[in-house]
């Protein structure tokens, strides 16, 4: 009788593993989406925050890092920043954490020219 309650024998709770797929799926089409049309317009302090990180990324300011990082959150709980905006400026600083410097400072320099001609 249970062919009856579930004609395909389907399992009616997605696996784990059909899950991660599924947010492997998505989350790759955002990456491909975000890669193809580069960022969106950027808030005034977006944008102040993006020049200020590439130059630090570019002249290796491992010292500034903590208090650009304090500068994002600060300006994210006043609602200078949107929370996308915010996580793209700390996903820079991730990467300059990691000592990726050149990648940092490539993807600030990408925030300030995907802005150019708005």
């Amino acid at each position: 009788m249970s062919f009856l309650k579930n004609p395909l024998n389907q399992q009616s709770d997605p696996t784990p593993s059909t899950c991660r797929e599924f947010v492997l799926a998505v989350g790759y089409s955002i990456l491909v989406c975000c890669v193809g049309c580069g960022y969106p317009e950027v808030s005034p302090k977006t944008y102040e925050i993006s020049k200020a990180l590439y130059s630090m990324c570019s002249l290796k300011r491992e010292q500034d890092l903590a208090r650009v990082t304090d500068v994002i959150s600060q300006a994210r709980d006043a609602q200078e920043l949107s929370d996308s905006e915010s996580a793209w400026l700390m996903a820079i600083v991730g990467q300059a954490q990691k000592g990726k410097w050149q990648s940092a400072a490539s993807e600030a320099r990408k925030i300030l020219e995907d802005q150019t001609g708005r």
